[in-house]
């Protein structure tokens, strides 16, 4: 999906951290895409806040 919307091939490197809970982080340039769970209880965290 990546390599057909940049157009360039990818090299993909894993690495393995334990404060995403779960999920992924994915970083093509500058760019960034966070699915995390830690992201997402952060958001709750904020939602909540507001109310």
């Amino acid at each position: 999906m990546i390599a057909k919307q940049t157009g360039k091939s990818i090299e993909l490197s894993e690495t393995v951290d334990p404060q995403l809970i779960g999920g992924y982080l994915l970083r093509v340039g500058d760019n960034q895409i966070d699915n995390s769970i830690k992201s997402r209880l952060n958001y709750l965290k904020v939602q909540f806040a507001q109310d």
